[in-house]
Order: C-alpha cells, then structure tokens, then sequence
C-alpha cells in the first residue's frame, strides 16, 4: 500500500473542510494524531507484532472521513467512501479498512 498517496487522498478530500469552533482540515489532522496514537497503543498492549500495521494507519487516517457534512451515521458514510475513494490504492486490505472505519 503506497501510504504516501493515501495521505494525498487523504488531504485531498479531509484539508479543505471547515467545522465550525475548528480548524480547517481538521478532520484530516485529527485522522494523523489518532493513527500516531494506535501505533503506540499497539507498541505498548504488546500487540504490534500480530496488527497490520497498513490497515491500522489507514483506517486511523480515514476514520472520520464520512463527517464532511454527515450529522448522522458518518461511519457508515466514511466506510462507503473508503470502498469508493480508496479501494484501488488498498487492494486487498479494502474491506478490512472500511470494516475498521465502521
């Protein structure tokens, strides 16, 4: 999985959003701070040997992706749009991410 082009989907489709009370992007932001902190969840609970460390920095990063707007059901939204924006980036790792980010 190229993550360097994930994260450019990433940004391309989370920088640009405006949350009121937040800062732009946001989204995107926040997806980076919480795949920093599952890898060092996993490093610490003694896991990190047994996780897939690609679809658990993925579906960090894009956890929040479907909140562009949606009030209800974002993960629902955010796992649709993983599948649709993301599927040929992910390969075979697609369902596990959305299956992750809902």
């Amino acid at each position: 999985m190229d993550m360097v082009e994930l994260d450019r989907r990433a940004r391309a489709h989370m920088l640009h959003v405006k949350e009121r009370g937040r800062e732009r992007g946001y989204r995107y932001h926040h997806g980076v701070r919480v795949a920093r902190i599952a890898a060092t969840l996993a490093r610490e609970a003694g896991v990190a040997d047994g996780v897939d460390h690609e679809v658990l920095e993925a579906a960090a990063r894009l956890h929040d992706i479907g909140k562009d707007g949606v009030t209800k059901d974002h993960a629902r939204v955010g796992a649709e749009l993983v599948a649709a924006w993301f599927a040929d980036l992910l390969g075979d790792k697609t369902e596990a991410v959305r299956t992750a980010v809902f």
